[in-house]
């Protein structure tokens, strides 16, 4: 059931994701969102991105977000981004929890290539190539990232309200399911 707080403000704006039933998240897309982010340099960021119409059941889909890139004005409603670390850390506010996931899930370590370069001269079988071994060791973390997916029920999305500096929130229900 999809669910928005008001605080007390009737004229609040009702979010566009009011009238969906629930958002599938597949749990390749959020660990693919995690190792390509590693792998990036600052331009850009991956996420996981609903677009409309917002009825019924919708896919969160991996999306590459440029920093400074916005949708144009005469676009509504906009697609909505969310953070694929909220799936790890079981933030279910939908806000970036990079912080959080590196010091809680240190586990999941994304593999670095000069470490995994030294580990691999050092342990590898002399019949394992390096691209053998990279490829293993980052099945090895993806399998890790996807049994840190916590399964949080919901997602609550921020909406400005009518009134100056008032909050609202919409929560949509969030179902992680293998495609």
């Amino acid at each position: 059931m999809v669910e928005t707080t008001t605080n007390g403000d009737e004229s609040a704006t009702k979010h566009p994701l009011a009238d969906i039933n629930e958002i599938v998240i597949s749990p390749d897309d959020v660990a693919d969102c995690i190792q390509r982010n590693h792998k990036q340099s600052n331009r850009g960021t991956y996420i996981l991105r609903v677009t409309p119409p917002f009825r019924g059941s919708v896919e969160a889909n991996l999306f590459f977000s440029e920093p400074g890139t916005r949708y144009a004005d005469d676009i509504d409603p906009v697609p909505v981004h969310i953070d694929p670390l909220a799936f790890l850390c079981g933030h279910a506010d939908g806000r970036d929890s990079r912080e959080y996931y590196h010091n809680v899930h240190s586990g999941a370590k994304y593999p670095g290539h000069l470490e995994d370069k030294d580990i691999y001269e050092r342990d590898a079988d002399d019949d394992t190539t390096w691209d053998e071994w990279r490829e293993t060791t980052l099945e090895v973390w993806r399998n890790e990232v996807r049994a840190c997916i916590e399964d949080v029920g919901e997602i609550t999305f921020p909406t400005r309200g009518a009134g100056p500096d008032r909050v609202v929130g919409t929560t949509v229900p969030v179902r992680i399911q293998e495609r």
